[in-house]
């Protein structure tokens, strides 16, 4: 029995050691992300070649507010724009064929830098370019 109480004394002395080493570790004060890398946004334009006239662009503008507008795209006319994770979805209108709809395309973001901009819908995947 004695055995036994001091291993367990010993268990919990060894433990609460542990513990305050730890929590002296955690209490140390933290480089802020904000200071260690610069961070990258979304906001701002984002274009690509229009496929077929590649001497041209098309893509969309995120606003700081959470408005989006299309860029030189006439069927579809982008309103609003959120990302949560690797997750970018426009909505707005898409208009064709004598009628106007509700529309979201909803983006998986691949990669993001502060010049480019990699996403995937279904199977494609589009490569845009920060506007200057």
């Amino acid at each position: 029995m004695k055995t036994s109480l001091a291993l367990l004394l010993t268990t919990m002395a060894a433990a609460t050691t542990f513990m305050s080493c730890k929590s002296d570790k955690a209490a140390a004060p933290a480089t802020p992300a904000a200071e260690m890398q610069p961070a990258l946004t979304l906001e701002g334009s984002w274009v690509e070649p229009v496929p077929g006239m590649e001497e041209q662009t098309q893509g969309f503008t995120l606003n700081e507010d959470g408005t989006a507008v299309s860029i030189n795209i006439a069927t579809l006319q982008y309103q609003e724009w959120s990302a949560s994770g690797d997750t970018l979805v426009l909505t707005g209108k898409s208009i064709g064929n004598g009628q106007t709809i509700d529309m979201a395309d909803t983006l998986l973001i691949v990669s993001v830098s502060a010049d480019s901009l990699v996403v995937r819908q279904h199977q494609l995947t589009r490569t845009f370019h920060k506007a200057q």
